[in-house]
């Protein structure tokens, strides 16, 4: 098979959908290796190494006016490159398909991660949660077949926007192989270093905004009696993480919630690359993600996969990604929160339970189960 995708984020986004995307498209190429896959995209980077497969090809604008004006060929003119590739299927990776791919006598696929915009639609600007609605709606009308990330996003999907049960199909997501990879001594004492990691830290991954609830775990550490640094792997900026500095600052929390992405080897290529987060992950004492809503939850399924147990929120996706790797909780709740890490503080039989569980659980998200669920989604439109 002739397998197409639009590729922009697999080239551009350093986090969550670029993850995604990426480890979707190298899932595919090593465990279906007799399909080619063709990477749409208005730009080739560094961030994925298309030379490592001989089943993956990229194109790009190659029209002088297409190459200045690239987000009008991704939205449109792209679907004429994609005609003269002869695919069979097409799959938007990020809630978008091109205009006039309706037209092509080929399987349309769609990725949905989630609708959080809908949820909490006050966390964005209102032009973006207008777009991103007008962006999704349409391609779930004109895909044949939409590639859910969790049971619910599909429910969303179904409650919110009425598209039909039977159009969706729940494909989970999968990340990197490297934390399933468990690092030696001296893999993890030069991490270690390089960092300058505590002895004993609790971990937080994400992007600094208010749905990821950095400040209720601050608040949390104001309430326990004994705790341990916080190591905080994100970016943010705006309002919020102002609110969350202002916070750390006036209750004596400097010296215990550390920003790595302020570290001096924040501009690590290991650091950027991600290259250095499994051994990381594997040193935290637990993941803190007290999210109040996630289409999946990657970080939590890169900390199961490391073998270390999670703190969550009991709501939306997040027992999907976690299993019975994590505790959960009410993550409105600082109390909730703060209990929760007191409990893997100084319970060491409950934190290697729920590490154990966690391993369990992340064996249902292998690149080859992913690959598979991707590819009998694909088979069932030819």
């Amino acid at each position: 098979m002739q397998i197409g995708f639009e590729a922009k984020r697999i080239f551009q986004n350093v986090t969550g959908l670029g993850n995604y995307a990426r480890n979707l498209v190298d899932a595919l190429s090593r465990f279906e290796p007799q399909n080619h896959y063709h990477l749409f995209a208005p730009k080739q980077t560094a961030l994925f190494d298309s030379n490592q497969y001989s089943n993956v090809t990229v194109h790009t604008p190659q029209h002088f006016l297409h190459k200045q004006f690239k987000a009008y060929w991704r939205s449109k003119a792209m679907t004429h490159d994609i005609a003269s590739q002869k695919m069979d299927i097409f799959h938007g990776l990020s809630a978008e398909l091109p205009h006039g791919l309706e037209k092509l006598p080929l399987a349309k696929i769609v990725s949905v991660h989630d609708l959080i915009y809908e949820r909490y639609p006050e966390q964005y600007k209102r032009a973006d949660v207008i777009i991103s609605r007008k962006k999704t709606i349409r391609a779930c009308q004109v895909a044949d077949g939409i590639a859910a990330m969790s049971v619910q996003t599909k429910q969303d999907l179904i409650d919110l926007y009425k598209i039909p049960a039977d159009k969706i199909t729940v494909t989970y997501q999968s990340c990197h192989e490297d934390f399933l990879i468990k690092k030696n001594a001296d893999e993890l004492l030069t991490v270690k270093s390089r960092y300058q990691l505590p002895e004993q830290f609790f971990l937080s991954v994400g992007s600094i905004i208010e749905r990821k609830g950095l400040l209720k775990i601050c608040q949390a550490m104001t309430l326990m009696r004994e705790t341990i640094p916080l190591l905080v792997i994100g970016r943010g900026g705006g309002e919020y993480e102002k609110q969350v500095k202002n916070f750390i600052h006036s209750h004596g929390l400097s010296s215990r919630v550390l920003f790595l992405n302020e570290h001096a080897h924040a501009a690590h290529i290991d650091y950027k690359s991600g290259n250095d987060f499994p051994a990381i992950f594997q040193q935290a004492k637990a993941l803190i993600y007290p999210s109040l809503f996630e289409g999946f939850g990657i970080p939590v399924l890169e900390a199961i996969s490391s073998g270390i147990p999670v703190i969550t929120g009991e709501f939306s996706s997040l027992p999907e990604a976690g299993g019975g790797g994590a505790l959960y909780i009410n993550p409105h709740d600082e109390h909730a929160i703060a209990h929760a890490m007191e409990q893997l503080l100084h319970d060491e039989k409950l934190c290697f339970q729920l590490a154990e569980n966690g391993l369990l659980h992340a064996k249902n998200f292998t690149k080859e189960k992913i690959a598979a669920q991707t590819m009998a989604l694909y088979r069932s439109f030819l």
